[in-house]
């Protein structure tokens, strides 16, 4: 069965404070889309409750559902800075291949549901996404596990550790 992915990306559409907040002047109380949500008593967007951005969070207008038809998370820069988003797949997917079809690839290929593929791609490090990339995208991208590369890279995530 061949699995399509669809990823959207809503820059700017801040979905609640980080932990680190306080350290660049913002407050615990950030969260863009609840108070879009406020202000307009509610939105009406039911493809996007369909998919499960009610369970995401307490927003007016938006319900939980308890058969969602598709992912939906909110992700976490792993370094220290403002640029928190669902940006980091994307920033992956344009600095080391084609993370999409790589996430599509997993899937297909029977190791991942598509939950496990998006969160073990985006918590990959530069050398964990070369192999996948490699493994997932038959050696089109990417370098092989213990490769030349892959020796010369010097970044550790909790897969390669």
């Amino acid at each position: 069965m061949d699995v399509k992915v669809i990823i959207m990306v809503i820059d700017s559409m801040g979905i609640g404070a980080m932990s680190d907040c306080a350290d660049f002047g913002d407050i615990p109380e950030c969260n863009t889309l609840k108070h879009v949500c406020e202000f307009n008593n509610g939105l009406n967007v039911p493809n996007m409750e369909a998919l499960g951005l009610g369970n995401l969070g307490d927003f007016k207008g938006i319900a939980k559902v308890q058969q969602q038809k598709g992912f939906c998370a909110t992700l976490v820069e792993k370094s220290k800075g403002k640029e928190k988003s669902f940006r980091t797949i994307l920033d992956c997917a344009t600095t080391y291949g084609s993370g999409q079809d790589c996430i599509v690839a997993m899937v297909n290929s029977g190791d991942f549901t598509l939950e496990q593929a998006i969160w073990v791609y985006s918590n990959a490090c530069e050398r964990c996404m070369n192999v996948l990339l490699y493994k997932y995208l038959n050696g089109s991208e990417g370098y092989e596990e213990y490769s030349e590369e892959w020796k010369k890279c010097n970044t550790v995530c909790d897969f390669c550790k």
